[in-house]
């Protein structure tokens, strides 16, 4: 381990003995003022993919939650990540639910959390995009991950949506994707499109006003196979590109998931790894392999994201696994991919895309 990493693995167990919140927003301003890590030593072409016609350097992203307003991206691709995923975003600006909200579960090498899409709202973080795309015009694949929150003049879902893409539209030019976020357990009707018809409407929706640009639909872990392939039709017959598998996990403190949590929220992290990759398989199959999947939940190493991707994950992307081990995480998890392509007589991770699937 090189003096940098040593120093930032250091760094990260001392932000684990501060609370949760705190933490992060602490992790946020060092990389804002450039505190953070630069591995910029170039990515093998052995994780070089090309998924839904944007090239990826490797396979291993962040996921939406981290970034909720676009102002750290160019730190966070010096961290190695192969794209980065912003948001959610909503319409109006929110300061989310009450405090505490954000539990960490280090036995469990879990978080818990009820954020409630706490953000700017659209315009400074279109703002904030505009001004990234303007400085990298060649920067890599950038998703823009949007959803509904009822705001302080009672807009319904359907003119929110039409409001955040009309907003958003102006970057489906860029090196980007768009994400409907259907499955937040932390906001009221977060995850009612996952089981009724509405959700067929509410694509269609934002599908018309990103005429054009590659728009993804993020799910729950906690959905049946029935029950996804319900999901599965209306994406097939709104021309959706794609699905991220998955959201956190619901925990209700009257039926917790876990033994003893009593807190109510989304679980994220290892809890998650099992019910998520399910649905990768079971999408996968389902598809014949045709729509591309990006996968997480309960990532926390290499052999983690690998089982996603034989699973049927043309990508993966990481959260809670970089709050326990650190920014030193994701030169791990490429480290360990290219070990495995190896063991498996593989020359490039598209390769091992649903290779378990049977």
């Amino acid at each position: 381990m090189c003096l940098q990493e040593a120093a930032f693995s250091l760094g990260t167990r001392l932000l684990r003995q501060l609370p949760p919140e705190f933490s992060h927003d602490l992790t946020h301003f060092a990389l804002k003022h450039g505190l953070g890590p630069r591995f910029s030593q170039k990515d093998p072409e052995t994780l070089n993919t090309t998924v839904f016609g944007k090239n990826f350097s490797n396979p291993v992203g962040l996921a939406a939650g981290f970034d909720k307003n676009a102002h750290i991206v160019p730190a966070l691709f010096n961290l190695g990540f192969g794209f980065v995923e912003v948001g959610t975003i909503t319409q109006f600006p929110q300061g989310g639910n009450p405090k505490p909200r954000l539990f960490r579960l280090k036995e469990h090498k879990a978080l818990l959390n009820r954020m409630g899409f706490n953000n700017v709202g659209m315009d400074q973080t279109s703002k904030n995009l505009s001004e990234y795309f303007e400085k990298n015009p060649k920067t890599q694949p950038i998703g823009i991950n949007f959803g509904y929150k009822p705001g302080p003049d009672g807009t319904d879902k359907n003119s929110q949506h039409k409001a955040l893409s009309e907003k958003l539209k102006h970057f489906k030019n860029q090196n980007s994707y768009f994400v409907l976020n259907i499955s937040c357990p932390n906001v009221k009707g977060g995850r009612d499109s996952q089981f009724g018809s509405a959700l067929k409407d509410e694509i269609g929706l934002v599908r018309k006003t990103l005429a054009g640009a590659k728009l993804f639909v993020k799910t729950g872990p906690d959905l049946t196979f029935d029950t996804m392939d319900i999901v599965l039709d209306a994406l097939t017959d709104t021309n959706v590109d794609g699905i991220i598998i998955s959201n956190t996990l619901p925990n209700d403190p009257a039926n917790p998931v876990l033994s003893g949590v009593t807190e109510q929220g989304g679980l994220s992290g290892a809890p998650v790894f099992e019910q998520s990759t399910n649905l990768v398989s079971h999408v996968y199959k389902q598809t014949k392999g045709t729509l591309p999947i990006i996968g997480l939940g309960g990532i926390m190493n290499g052999e983690d994201a690998y089982k996603k991707i034989c699973a049927g994950a043309s990508l993966v992307q990481v959260y809670t696994g970089l709050v326990y081990e650190g920014p030193a995480l994701i030169k791990s998890i490429k480290t360990d991919l290219i070990k495995l392509l190896e063991k498996d007589g593989l020359n490039n991770i598209s390769e091992a895309v649903g290779c378990h699937v049977k």
